[in-house]
């Protein structure tokens, strides 16, 4: 059967290295995917926000170290509070330490990212799953909300999870996050809730009336 991920608000830490009875490390990409890492074009998707600016999705990797500081010391206060349920002045310890290796199967990150003419590319959003412990996350930067960028973000990681035989996500998001709830709602995927204080718990299987077969 297929394996379930929930979204959750962790601390931007992504992956973990299994280990090799030789080595202590097992190499978890082959390599094809690690040859497209060092190219930058793992995952990659060229998609369109609100406006028309060219956005790139992309998976994360260990050089997007200082861009990851950007983007957190980019969001708002109320964004970071929604993202990781307190108010931080700065980046949780965990994501401070050095990004261990994703296997793109049971950890994935994407980025968001925009380049304009004779500038350095930023990153405008991330998004990422874990499992064991099971939990997934996503944030745009503030002034990228509102344009699509989540939503992009959401069904990308949709793809690549129902190819590593991922069946769906589950959510924890905040009552008063409704740009979160509207991100789940427009991406097209059948929703069950159930209130619970100020937490909605969703259940979202990878199914969309018309377009995607449960069983794909």
């Amino acid at each position: 059967g297929r394996r379930w991920t929930s979204y959750g608000v962790p601390p931007l830490d992504v992956g973990r290295v299994a280990e090799d009875a030789v080595t202590g490390i097992k190499p978890i990409l082959g390599f094809e995917a690690l040859f497209e890492r060092a190219l930058g074009v793992r995952f990659e998707k060229a998609v369109e926000a609100a406006g028309g600016a060219p956005v790139r999705l992309r998976a994360l990797l260990e050089t997007d170290e200082p861009k990851l500081n950007d983007l957190f010391y980019n969001l708002s206060g109320e964004t970071v509070y929604k993202r990781y349920l307190a108010p931080l002045s700065r980046r949780p310890r965990r994501s401070l330490q050095a990004l261990p290796t994703l296997d793109d199967t049971n950890h994935l990150a994407l980025v968001a990212e925009h380049q304009q003419p004779g500038k350095e590319s930023e990153l405008l959003g991330v998004a990422r799953y874990h499992l064991d412990p099971s939990d997934v996350a996503f944030v745009v930067r503030d002034d990228w909300q509102g344009k699509g960028l989540g939503t992009v973000l959401l069904r990308h990681l949709v793809e690549i999870a129902k190819q590593n035989g991922i069946a769906g996500f589950t959510a924890d998001v905040q009552v008063d996050n409704a740009a979160m709830m509207h991100t789940f709602h427009r991406a097209g995927y059948d929703l069950q809730s159930k209130l619970d204080g100020s937490i909605y718990h969703l259940t979202i299987p990878f199914t969309r009336s018309g377009d995607l077969d449960p069983e794909s």
